[in-house]
């Protein structure tokens, strides 16, 4: 199926328009687009893959373990245009002084927050008409009346995420109305009215123009619009009820007056539903919370060691490939579909390359995967040694290349064998400007690890990674990034890893025996991903990662609604630099957070069980300052309260006092605070159950979609 309809070219209709064909349950709706969605042939890019179909990454995690520099990147080969179609995450609060609601969104993990609850009787049913940016659909306008009036104010909450809403002042028959860069009041009724909500929690909110994905900004005394960031000019807080909400920006402590105007005096506003959003639109246009938002200036490395004359370089805040309106307004040039069929049989590598060359293709761009599983074994399989690890009650495992001898030492060594093992895990490498989205219950991607090398402003969703190399222990990471800033990965799930789950570097350079890190890699956030350490195939299940996820002087690193399962080290290792954790769950563990050489580690709201939940050993020591008493004097808000499972109090407490090291430290510790708004969930006592039932592949509350390439639509339910 793949290869007649997938490659080919289709010439665009008469200007984009979508198409809302009845109306379906929940934000279900069928989207008639004006070019085909699908990966275009393009067989002379091809060249990027090795011959084997491998673009292999062996040799650059030896090479990151030993200190080695990574192999050049051929600028040529990423020069691949996209020519075919081929935040949420915000779940916790946003002020640090404001109280979530402990309710419904909290107890099943985020899923009413991220939107997979929507309540239906909130749905204008007639909305099956034209919608383009410039016309209204008459049944529409029948159903809530030209100026909106037909529907009653609603609660601001997650419920709206797929919603279109309006936003008017008490009372008034004028609507907040997006014109050019600025907002302003109108007559309700008109264009540049509707807007979507993306809900930071119960009292927060970032207000989406559902034209442009842009979003309402705080400009000195006046709303303008801006490329969506989740900065705090683009955060409001919220007080009051259906009956009207005040607002108030987080930038300037102002408040949203009657005129729209930012001053002393609030005004109330209603919300007014006017119908269901493009449910892809919304996940896309998305954004993170925490350092994947914050601009930097990043050092630019140099082949010697730093001086402190190094130049900068200008990083902005992570908006992935762009927003579903932009890539609209290009006929969707710059996106590219996959499904799992085609995987199938023969289309398989073909569609691996067209794969490859999407996540290289130059400029932003989105690539989606309908859910499902995803095959990216090596056709031909890469030869490389096989070796005996040693269980520590007695017993052996199997590993293979960078964790045997070479082949010469493998010859002479019992259980070894050269080239007895064949490798079918492979490697792809990710260009700057991407959003990487699974759709419904997320794409599940089999022996595949993603490169990230000297790249920026990546988003990367609602994906799965297992059985990276099978059941043994191998040199075979999920995402390497080497060096990478201001990405945002959330939703993804780790499990079946060789070696990390995720493997964090800045550029390195000789530094006699040893390397330097540039601290050039960073200001990423992690949000709601499972890291599953457990190895049930080896030692008898007695045995788990030593690997899980770690850094080398890696600048702002954010981790909110994290899960750590098993593992006993690396879990994750902070090499060096500093980290905010919050509202994160360590279950199981044998070895947990690691703070190396004098990293700065704050901790907040989190739950830890297992044995060493917070590791000092390092000749350096981390500086960690994670509140385990209730009655610490420094506490303040009892949400950033952490909790322990008697194992791990009793662990914990033992290990410190071992090492000679107060564990009320951890209570009075003084650590650099991040300058991002976020806030904690209410009780720290449910951390593990919101985590649990929240965070991974398939848990965001994505939508089911699904494209047609003979109608050219695509259908979200």
């Amino acid at each position: 199926m793949r290869a007649a309809i997938f490659c080919t070219r289709f010439e665009p209709f008469s200007p984009p328009r979508l198409t809302y064909l009845g109306m379906l349950p929940r934000y279900a709706r069928t989207v008639l687009l004006s070019a085909i969605f699908l990966p275009a042939c393009s067989v002379e890019n091809d060249a990027t893959l090795d011959p084997d179909g491998s673009s292999d990454g062996n040799e650059v995690d030896g090479a990151l373990e030993d200190g080695g520099a990574p192999p050049s990147i051929d600028a040529a080969k990423l020069d691949v245009p996209s020519d075919a179609f081929g935040g949420d995450a915000a779940d916790a609060k946003r002020d640090q002084g404001a109280a979530t609601d402990g309710g419904a969104g909290d107890s099943a993990g985020d899923a009413t927050r991220d939107g997979s609850v929507v309540d239906a009787s909130r749905d204008v049913t007639t909305n099956d008409g034209f919608i383009d940016s410039g016309t209204r659909d008459a049944a529409v306008d029948s159903a809530v009346g030209t100026d909106g009036g037909g529907t009653p104010p609603v609660a601001l909450d997650a419920t709206l995420r797929f919603k279109r809403i309006n936003l008017r002042p008490t009372g008034s028959s004028k609507c907040a109305t997006v014109t050019g860069a600025g907002v302003t009041l109108a007559d309700c009724g008109g264009t540049g009215q509707e807007l979507r909500a993306q809900v930071l929690g119960p009292d927060y909110v970032v207000f989406v123009d559902d034209a442009t994905g842009h979003c309402v900004t705080a400009a000195g005394a006046a709303l303008s619009l801006a490329e969506c960031t989740n900065s705090s000019a683009q955060q409001f807080s919220l007080t009051g009820s259906a009956a009207g909400y005040q607002f108030v920006s987080l930038a300037s402590n102002l408040a949203i007056g009657a005129d729209l105007r930012l001053g002393a005096t609030p005004a109330k506003f209603e919300i007014r539903v006017q119908g269901n959003a493009d449910p892809l639109a919304v996940v896309v246009d998305e954004r993170p919370i925490g350092w994947a938002t914050m601009p930097a200036q990043i050092v630019v490395p140099g082949p010697t060691l730093p001086t402190g004359n190094e130049k900068k370089r200008d990083a902005p805040p992570t908006t992935g490939g762009g927003t579903w309106e932009a890539a609209r307004a290009k006929t969707f040039s710059n996106v590219t579909w996959f499904k799992p069929a085609d995987f199938a049989g023969s289309a398989r590598e073909a569609a691996i390359a067209s794969v490859a060359n999407a996540l290289k293709a130059t400029g932003p761009s989105v690539v989606l995967f309908e859910e499902g599983t995803y095959d990216f074994s090596l056709s031909s399989p890469k030869t490389t040694n096989r070796c005996n690890g040693t269980c520590s009650a007695g017993g052996t495992y199997t590993e293979i290349g960078g964790f045997c001898p070479d082949d010469a030492t493998c010859a002479s060594t019992a259980g070894c064998v050269v080239g007895g093992y064949q490798d079918p895990y492979r490697t792809l490498d990710v260009g700057s400007d991407k959003t990487i989205l699974g759709l419904g219950g997320g794409a599940v991607f089999r022996r595949l690890g993603l490169r990230f090398m000297g790249q920026h402003n990546v988003i990367y969703r609602n994906v799965a990674h297992r059985e990276m190399p099978g059941s043994v222990r191998a040199w075979d990471d999920g995402l390497l990034f080497w060096p990478a800033d201001h990405v945002w990965v959330d939703h993804v799930s780790f499990s079946g890893f060789g070696r990390g789950a995720v493997v964090l570097s800045g550029t390195r350079i000789a530094n006699g025996s040893s390397f330097y890190a540039w601290r050039d890699s960073g200001w990423m956030t992690f949000s709601w991903i499972v890291v599953d350490s457990t190895e049930p195939w080896r030692c008898g299940n007695k045995e788990d990662s030593p690997y899980p996820f770690f850094t080398t002087e890696d600048p702002s690193l954010t981790f909110h609604h994290a899960l750590f399962l098993a593992g006993h080290g690396r879990n994750p290792a902070i090499d060096g630099q500093s980290a905010h954790l919050f509202n994160c769950a360590w279950s199981n563990v044998s070895d947990g957070l690691n703070g190396r050489n004098g990293a700065e580690l704050l901790v907040e709201g989190s739950w830890f069980d297992g044995d060493r939940p917070i590791r000092v050993e390092e000749p350096v020591p981390p500086i960690v300052l994670a509140p385990i008493d209730p009655k610490a004097p420094g506490l303040g808000d009892p949400r950033r309260l952490n909790l322990l499972s008697a194992r791990g109090d009793a662990s914990l407490r033992a290990d410190f006092k071992g090492r000679g090291i107060d564990v009320n430290t951890l209570n009075t510790n003084s650590v650099a605070m991040p300058t991002y708004p976020y806030s904690l969930d209410s009780d720290p006592t449910r951390t593990l159950q919101v985590v649990t039932a929240g965070a991974g592949a398939g848990r965001g509350g994505f939508p089911m979609c699904t494209v047609n390439a003979g109608t050219k639509t695509y259908i979200c339910k």
